[in-house]
């Protein structure tokens, strides 16, 4: 967290530059020079006051669109300057120190997933800084702290699931999209994701169906 007057170096600390990288990258440094390869798809998802929740398929499939969509409304931000510079602060940080995990745990021991969320707290007031910005004339919405068992935690704050480290090679080849061939792709792949989860809700219904028949039927027998 940075709390300061404007122009008192919030930013310079958070983000910082290619030579001098902040806590931000620092931090995505380190996690993810630390972790093994993550799982492809999230088992639990946090929840904002601090417990978990299990996933589903279709809870995984809308949290996936959910991605998608924030990032389609992001396509006119100058991609390619970012990665540029945040490959700059990776190359600063190589040689940096990082945590070890223990060799000895197995799959089975320890289940890791990495979720992301971001809000900034101005003029008193908190926004989450992963819902995409409204239209134009409309205002952004405003967040409220929760308490749980003591603890502070800021409500209904959007929650990101992030699978592989932050402009890696694996998706060097984005940086030869142009813009209009970033948003087509995503609109493509939130309308495939979108008919996958009415696919598999249509089946979800369809056995609770047949399920409440079976159900109906057995009752009908007893009563006979």
């Amino acid at each position: 967290m940075s709390y300061g007057a404007s122009s008192s170096g919030k930013t310079f600390t958070i983000v910082g530059t290619s030579e001098e990288p902040g806590i931000i990258p620092r931090s995505l440094e380190y996690l993810f020079r630390t972790l093994p390869t993550l799982p492809e798809v999230p088992l639990i998802k946090p929840n904002a006051s601090g417990g978990i929740s299990y996933m589903t398929e279709a809870d995984w499939l809308k949290d996936k669109i959910d991605r998608q969509i924030l990032l389609s409304k992001h396509t006119n931000m100058d991609c390619a300057l970012h990665k540029q510079t945040y490959k700059a602060m990776q190359e600063r940080l190589s040689n940096e120190l990082v945590g070890l995990i223990d060799q000895a745990l197995g799959p089975d021991d320890v289940m890791l997933n990495v979720w992301v969320s971001f809000a900034e707290i101005y003029n008193e007031n908190i926004y989450d800084l992963l819902k995409p910005h409204p239209c134009k004339g409309q205002s952004r919405q405003k967040l409220c702290l929760g308490n749980v068992n003591g603890d502070t935690y800021i409500k209904d704050v959007a929650a990101y699931f992030k699978l592989c480290k932050p402009y890696s090679e694996e998706n060097d080849n984005e940086d030869e999209e142009n813009e209009e061939n970033v948003e087509d792709r995503l609109n493509d792949e939130i309308q495939q994701l979108q008919l996958k989860l009415k696919i598999q809700q249509d089946e979800m219904d369809r056995a609770k169906s047949e399920s409440l028949d079976l159900d109906k039927t057995l009752n009908e027998q007893k009563k006979s």
